[in-house]
């Protein structure tokens, strides 16, 4: 346990205008980039938000001290690249920003890109009081709409005739929202080649939830001809045919097929990284894999009305059939992906969105888990959740690991993840820019706050 109690006091949501910490962190061990490994923690401080000394003598007079004993361990926040803040239930969905960023905050996610948003312009303003502390969430790496035809998105800026002129348009009005990148689905090849060009003019990542080339669609060959950054959910290649959709095909493929390799080394050579978004496979597949096991009841965050609707959703459908098929091949493939030399290009997503209870924060463990179960060893598993994340977004030099010079954005674990990576969503403190909050009372705190409150709420959303 906790030797001495903080020092200060706990900051909880919604207290107006903090301010980032003055603090010295003692006591425990942290995750060590340089080694893979956890060392003695003889004290890391933080002045002003940002790490400038990790032991050796320091002065260290008036700073407030966080003490932990030896079974605390000090991970880099977590960086979810494929983050969610809409919760969908009975068919009605709405952008959340008052549970989920607090949900994702309180499991140790410090930063969190959008991956396609439902309601842009409340993400743009959840991010901005977020970022002038007016509220409490990770950091927000927004994405602004879905680039192409998506469903779900209530983005009206976008029809599928749209000329070249008017895409760079499109994307010239987010970059000046200050958005960290694009996300592209459904779109065509000629319409991602304008979307790449245009938003590496503005110095922006693109990644895209692609499919095999079937009927018109982009295949991930091609995209990375055209120099796409990032691909979410599968690698694609030759082993998904273009004569079906790719959901189907990665349900039926063979995922020892040789013709796996030749797409790896395309990832590889081109630099490409990849959020595999295994555990929301298995998930929405009903998987009763032990790595997906809940370790709290994630219903408590529900209202009522909502619970109710995710219990009377219909189990075993062909649909969740399929989608189990699809986490089992991806289990071998992303494995196949880590032993060809891919582990820095692999990077930690959820793509959770609530249509069946599972909320992100809570996801992000579970990917960690499913990547562990696969035989990716621990120390790599914290590197995908953390420096990965950093490094394809660009801000490896300020987020990622516990460094000099870094914002001190932590989680505060009891247990070692590295001897068992389950012990990473024992959740105690979690640091954002020399902010401490309580990982528990965060939680307490958002209790029944998901979700319509009854059949007719949300009708005029």
């Amino acid at each position: 346990m906790i030797k001495t109690f903080l020092t200060f006091l706990l900051l909880i949501p919604y207290q107006n205008m903090l301010h980032a910490q003055d603090l010295l962190i003692k006591g425990g061990s942290y995750f060590n980039i340089s080694n893979n490994s956890f060392v003695e923690n003889k004290g890391i401080k933080v002045i002003s938000g940002k790490i400038v000394a990790i032991g050796g003598e320091m002065n260290t007079d008036h700073l407030p001290v966080l003490n932990l004993d030896d079974s605390f361990f000090i991970l880099p926040g977590i960086i979810d690249l494929h983050a969610h803040y809409k919760v969908h239930i009975g068919g009605k969905e709405k952008t959340d920003t008052l549970g989920m960023p607090i949900i994702y905050l309180a499991n140790g996610v410090t930063s969190s890109f959008t991956a396609g948003e439902l309601e842009p312009k409340k993400i743009l303003e959840l991010k901005r009081k977020i970022e002038n502390q007016y509220v409490v969430g990770p950091r927000i790496f927004n994405t602004g709409p879905y680039f192409g035809k998506d469903a779900n998105s209530k983005n009206n800026a976008w029809k599928e005739n749209l000329s070249e002129e008017q895409i760079e348009e499109l994307i010239d009005h987010w970059a000046s929202k200050g958005i960290a990148g694009v996300k592209v689905k459904g779109i065509t090849e000629q319409q991602l080649k304008t979307i790449i060009e245009r938003a590496h003019f503005h110095g922006l990542t693109v990644t895209g939830h692609l499919d095999s080339g079937y009927k018109n669609t982009v295949s991930t060959e091609i995209a990375i001809k055209l120099g796409i950054d990032r691909v979410e959910h599968f690698l694609g290649g030759t082993v998904l045919p273009d004569t079906i959709g790719a959901y189907s095909s990665l349900a039926k493929m063979n995922p020892y097929d040789i013709r796996l390799d030749t797409i790896i080394q395309k990832f590889i050579e081109n630099r490409i990284y990849y959020s595999p978004t295994l555990s929301t496979y298995g998930m929405v597949g009903g998987s009763t894999d032990e790595a997906l096991a809940d370790w709290i009841d994630q219903s408590i965050f529900f209202t009522s009305y909502a619970k109710s609707v995710i219990e009377k959703q219909a189990k075993g459908s062909s649909f969740q059939v399929m989608m189990n098929d699809i986490y089992e091949n991806k289990k071998i493939e992303i494995k196949r992906f880590y032993d060809a030399g891919g582990k820095d290009l692999i990077v930690l997503g959820t793509d959770r969105q609530l249509r069946n209870g599972d909320i992100g924060g809570f996801a992000a463990h579970k990917e960690m888990r499913v990547l562990s179960e696969v035989g990716i060893p621990n120390h790599d598993v914290i590197g995908i959740a953390s420096i990965n994340g950093a490094r394809a977004l660009g801000v490896e030099d300020e987020l990622g690991s516990i460094e000099i010079g870094k914002w001190a954005d932590l989680y505060v674990v009891q247990g070692n993840p590295i001897k068992d990576i389950s012990n990473t969503s024992s959740v105690f403190k979690v640091i954002k820019g020399g902010i401490v909050y309580d990982s528990e009372a965060l939680l307490n705190s958002v209790h029944h706050s998901l979700g319509p409150k009854n059949a007719e709420d949300w009708q005029n959303e």
